[in-house]
């Protein structure tokens, strides 16, 4: 009981004093709040993280072409290009974070890219083995440009198909062997 007591006295001492101190704190306007922390790279909450100020000096990102063409390559062929990333604003173009769509796909890039310089944001699939048919491989990229926080980049390539025995020759199908032939019902008789 007396342990209850204790315990209660000081839950009332220390609300009191929370009080107080809370009573006797001036009042903070706006600009006296600490500014907002801005989201951790690679953050779920980029796109909840506080705007650049309009009236300030902003990155511009200018990028002639999200999206390169290979054509039509053999299977095995190396795919690499790299973008080509402008920074027309006042500001300093930050590339945050370039996300291949899957691991086949990797990603080099410039992270700074200062006003009126040129960057590249480099994506290359080495292993094109196995790979048949149209192919598109592509990356996310969030920078902090306020009118392209995000893009996608998209490399495409059209591998060749195999052959398959319908477009093969007539000429070169044999007539199947005599160990071949279906065997006859053992149970005809004969």
């Amino acid at each position: 009981m007396r342990k209850i007591a204790l315990l209660a006295a000081l839950a009332a001492i220390s609300l009191t004093a929370f009080q107080a101190t809370a009573d006797d704190a001036p009042a903070k306007s706006e600009k006296d709040k600490p500014a907002q922390e801005a989201p951790a790279k690679g953050s779920d909450q980029a796109k909840d993280a506080p705007k650049q100020d309009p009236s300030g000096p902003l990155p511009r990102l200018v990028i002639e072409s999200t999206e390169h063409q290979f054509g039509e390559v053999p299977a095995g062929t190396a795919l690499e290009y790299s973008f080509e990333i402008k920074n027309t604003g006042d500001a300093d173009l930050q590339i945050l974070k370039v996300k291949p769509a899957c691991g086949c796909t990797t990603s080099e890039f410039d992270t700074t890219i200062a006003s009126g310089a040129t960057g590249h944001i480099t994506l290359a699939v080495k292993h094109t083995t196995n790979y048949k048919g149209p192919v598109a491989k592509s990356a996310r990229v969030d920078t902090n440009d306020p009118l392209h926080p995000i893009m996608n980049l998209v490399l495409r390539a059209t591998f060749p198909k195999p052959e398959t025995d319908a477009k093969a020759d007539p000429a070169e199908k044999t007539a199947p062997k005599a160990k071949d032939k279906p065997k006859e019902d053992a149970g005809s008789g004969r």
